[in-house]
């Protein structure tokens, strides 16, 4: 009809990956499936990105906001807590946690 002229078919490949992720329900016990993440992430068997993909959201745009909040908070000069009883396996964990 006309309307896609001019388009570059050189660009389809990276324009037709879609990323298709089934609906999910929210777990009857999150506390259950956080320690579970907390293990995974532990051992190191899951990535972070696909723990945030499996929630349905974007990783980038995850990471991106976690970057705002925190130069926003450090611009306040405000220092989050780790919860009781949060281990980490190493210290770069912590600092990375810590900010």
């Amino acid at each position: 009809m006309g309307h896609l002229e001019g388009l570059r078919l050189d660009g389809f490949a990276k324009f037709n990956a879609p990323a298709w992720l089934p609906r999910r329900w929210k777990s009857p016990d999150p506390l259950k499936d956080s320690q579970a993440r907390q293990l995974d992430w532990g051992l190191r068997v899951r990535s972070l990105s696909d723990m945030i993909e499996e929630d349905g959201a974007d990783p980038e745009e995850v990471f991106e906001r976690i970057a705002l909040d925190k130069a926003r908070l450090d611009k306040l000069k405000i220092s989050p807590t780790i919860p009781s009883g949060l281990q980490f396996d190493d210290d770069d964990d912590a600092a990375t946690a810590t900010g």
